[in-house]
C-alpha cells in the first residue's frame, strides 16, 4: 500500500496467506491398465477448518473403479491447530477409456468439498487387426454375428465390412488404421492427411455421426499447420522439424501433399507454398547427379508438374537417359505422370509400361515396398488416364497382395487409399441387400455396433456377378499375446544404478531403474525404425533436468547407446526414431531412467 500528501511518501506491505481452509489431495499414477490395482493415497489436511468431524469418501466412475468402500473422517478440534488424516484405497483399471475419480468432503456449518480426478485406462497391448478378404458370389449369403468380437477387451473391437463390384482395398479399415497412429513425424502426419483431401465423403461414413466435412476438412487444415512448422527457412522439410536434416524425397511428398490440399481449395500461405517449389526446383539445377538420386528427382519433377513450374526439357532428359534405372515402379510412374501432363504421351506410355513390368526395387530413402510402389502406380496411371486396359489386372493384383499382409506401414496405407479413390472412377454394379433391404453406393461400407452385431446382420450378393468382401475386426486381445518378431528382435530389461538386473515383480515404491533396449535388424537394408516401449502403470520416466542430475549418461556399465534423430517421454511410454544404414551394424541399444511411483499390481507390457 502506499500513502503521500504534499510533503510525505509512505508505503507497507506485507504478503498475505491465500490457501483453503482444508486440503484435499488424491495421488493417481499416470494412467492405468485394464485389471491393474493401484494403492492410491488420500490425504486431507486441516490448515484453518471450521472445528467439528469431516466425513471423507472416494468413489470412481467411467473406466476405474475402488475395490473397497472407501471413507474415513478428519476430527478438527481447533482450527489453529494443524492436522491430517492419510489413507490408502485400491483403484482398478477395468476397461480402455477415460475413468473419474471423486474426492467428497462434507463438515460442519454445510462445508462440502468436491475434488474430481480424471485418469486414463490404456489397454497393456496394441491393437491387433484380422482381416478377411473373399468373393461373394451371385446369390451367395454371408452373416455376421457378435462372434467377430469375442476374444477382444470389451468395448475396444470393431467390426469393417466393404463390398465392391471390383478389387476391394477397404477403405474405412485403412482410414482408421492411418488415424490411430499416435506419432507425428513429417511422414507420418503427410500420411494420415494425404488421403482426407480425396476421402472426406468415405471418412465421414467410417468417422460415424459426429463427423462433419468442416470437421475431416478441419483436420486437414491441421495437418497443413503442423507439416509447415517442419519447412525450414530454405523450403525444404525435415523429418522431425527444420532442425532435422532436410530429405529431398520426404520434402517432395510434403510438397505433394501441400501441392494437392492448395488446389483442393485448403488455406495454405502463399509463402510456405512459393519456398518449398522453389527449393525443389533449386535442387533440380545440377547437371551432375548419380543414380542414388533418381527417386527423388522424379518425385520432384512430378510433383512440381502438378502446377505446371517443371521443366520439360528435364523431364525428357530423365526419360531418355535413366527411365531404366529409376529405384522402383514409383519413380518410373511419377515420371510417366508428370510427362503426361505435359502431353508427352508417348514417353508416359514407355515410363508406365517400364513400371508395370517393374519386379524389383534398389533400396532408397523412400519408406517404401513393392506394395506402395504397386499402390503408387495405380493411382498416377488412373491419374494419367493412359492404359485403361492394364488397371484392373492391376488392382487385383494389389488387393491380393494387400489382403494377405499382417501390417501396413503408413506409407502403404496413404497410398493405399490413393488407388482405392482411382478405382473409384471404374464402373462397376454392385446388387447388395443387407437384412433384406437394397443397398444403393458402390462401395457399400458398413461399422456395426455390437449390438447390431448380436442380433446378426445378413449380406447377399443380388447381383450377377461376384463381389469383392473385404472384413476387417480389429480390437485389443483379451489374452496376452506371445513375443513375436518381424524385421527386427528386440528386448528390455531392467536395472540397477549399480548395474543389477531387476525382477518386475521386485520392484519397491521409489526404486530407479535403468530401463535398456537392445534390438537387431534382421536383414541389411536401411531401416528408418520407430522403438516404442509401453511403460506399465506406476513407473514414471525420470527427467534428467529434474531428478538431481540423473541420467544414462552419468552410468558407465550401459553398452554403447545408439543415438536417435528423435525421443520423446510420454506418461505411458517411451519413443525413439533410429536411423540404420544400409550395410551399417544393425544391432542398437537404447535406455532411459524410471522411477517405481506409485505402488500396486500392474501389467507389464
Amino acid at each position: 500500500a502506499v500513502a503521500w500528501d504534499q510533503n510525505r511518501l509512505g508505503r507497507a506491505e506485507v504478503a498475505p496467506l491465500v490457501r483453503d481452509p482444508l486440503v484435499a489431495r488424491v495421488y493417481l499414477p499416470r494412467f492405468l491398465a485394464p485389471d491393474d490395482e493401484s494403492q492410491i493415497n488420500v490425504t486431507v489436511q486441516n490448515l484453518s477448518a471450521p472445528p467439528g468431524d469431516y466425513s471423507i469418501r472416494l468413489s470412481a466412475d467411467g473406466a476405474v473403479a475402488v475395490n473397497e468402500p472407501a471413507a474415513f473422517a478428519l476430527t478438527v478440534a481447533d482450527s489453529a491447530v494443524q492436522n491430517s488424516e492419510s489413507r490408502t484405497f485400491t483403484l482398478r483399471g477395468l476397461k480402455p477409456g477415460a475413468g473419474q475419480v471423486w474426492l467428497h468432503v462434507e463438515g460442519p456449518n454445510g462445508f462440502n468439498l468436491v475434488r474430481q480426478s480424471d485418469i486414463g485406462v490404456r489397454p497393456a497391448q496394441n491393437i491387433t487387426t484380422e482381416r478377411t478378404a473373399k468373393r461373394l458370389n451371385p446369390g451367395e449369403t454371408w452373416r455376421l454375428g457378435g462372434e467377430l468380437l469375442d476374444g477382444y477387451l470389451l468395448g475396444t473391437g470393431r467390426v469393417r465390412l466393404s463390398v465392391a463390384s471390383r478389387p476391394n482395398l477397404n477403405v474405412p479399415e485403412l482410414l482408421a488404421q492411418l488415424d490411430r497412429y499416435p506419432y507425428g513425424c513429417l511422414e507420418q502426419t503427410t500420411s494420415r492427411a494425404l488421403p482426407l483431401i480425396d476421402f472426406n465423403e468415405v471418412a465421414e461414413v467410417w468417422a460415424g455421426q459426429d463427423a462433419t466435412v468442416a470437421g475431416l476438412r478441419e483436420r486437414v487444415q491441421e495437418a497443413i499447420q503442423r507439416i509447415l512448422t517442419m519447412q525450414d527457412a530454405g523450403g525444404g522439410f525435415g523429418l522431425w522439424g527444420p532442425d532435422s536434416p532436410i530429405e529431398d524425397w520426404l520434402s517432395a511428398y510434403a510438397m505433394d501433399f501441400i501441392v494437392r490440399a492448395r488446389q483442393a481449395k485448403y488455406l495454405v500461405p502463399e509463402n510456405a507454398w512459393k519456398r518449398g517449389l522453389e527449393h525443389l526446383q533449386e535442387r533440380l539445377r545440377t547437371d551432375n547427379f548419380d543414380d542414388q538420386e533418381l527417386g527423388w528427382r522424379a518425385y520432384q519433377l512430378y510433383v512440381l508438374s502438378r502446377e505446371q513450374k517443371a521443366a520439360i526439357g528435364d523431364l525428357r532428359y530423365l526419360h531418355d537417359n535413366y527411365l531404366q534405372k529409376m529405384p522402383n515402379a514409383l519413380a518410373q510412374a511419377q515420371l510417366g505422370s508428370a510427362l503426361a501432363r505435359y502431353g508427352e504421351l508417348e514417353r508416359a506410355k514407355e515410363a508406365f509400361m517400364a513400371a508395370l513390368n517393374r519386379t524389383d526395387r534398389t533400396t532408397i530413402r523412400d519408406y517404401g515396398s513393392p506394395l506402395r510402389d504397386r499402390a503408387a502406380l495405380l493411382a498416377l496411371l488412373a491419374e494419367s488416364g493412359l492404359l485403361a486396359e492394364k488397371v484392373p489386372q492391376l488392382a487385383e493384383e494389389i488387393a491380393a497382395d494387400f489382403n494377405q499382409r499382417r501390417y501396413t506401414s503408413t506409407q502403404e496405407q496413404a497410398w493405399l487409399l490413393l488407388a482405392a479413390h482411382a478405382l473409384l472412377q471404374q464402373t462397376g454394379t454392385l446388387k447388395l441387400s443387407v437384412n433384406g433391404q437394397a443397398t444403393a453406393s458402390d462401395p457399400f461400407y458398413l461399422k456395426p455396433g455390437i449390438d447390431e452385431l448380436i442380433r446378426g446382420i445378413t449380406v447377399v450378393n443380388e447381383g450377377e456377378q461376384p463381389a469383392w468382401t473385404v472384413l476387417d475386426r480389429s480390437g485389443v486381445p483379451t489374452v496376452a499375446q506371445p513375443p513375436a518378431h518381424e524385421g527386427f528382435t528386440i528386448t528390455r530389461r531392467y536395472y540397477t544404478r549399480a548395474g543389477k538386473e531387476v525382477e518386475p515383480g521386485q520392484i519397491r515404491q521409489n526404486d530407479l531403474l535403468v530401463a535398456v533396449i537392445t534390438g537387431e535388424a534382421q536383414s541389411n537394408e536401411g531401416q528408418q525404425a520407430l522403438v516404442v516401449d509401453l511403460l506399465p502403470a506406476g513407473l514414471e520416466i525420470e527427467n534428467a533436468r529434474i531428478g538431481h542430475g540423473a541420467s544414462t549418461t552419468d552410468i558407465s556399465w550401459l553398452p554403447k547407446l545408439t543415438e536417435a534423430l528423435h525421443t520423446e517421454i510420454r506418461d505411458d511410454r517411451f519413443v525413439a526414431a533410429l536411423d540404420i544404414d544400409p550395410g551399417s551394424e544393425q544391432t542398437f541399444a537404447l535406455a532411459y531412467l524410471a522411477r517405481a511411483v506409485t505402488p500396486g499390481v500392474y501389467q507389464q507390457p
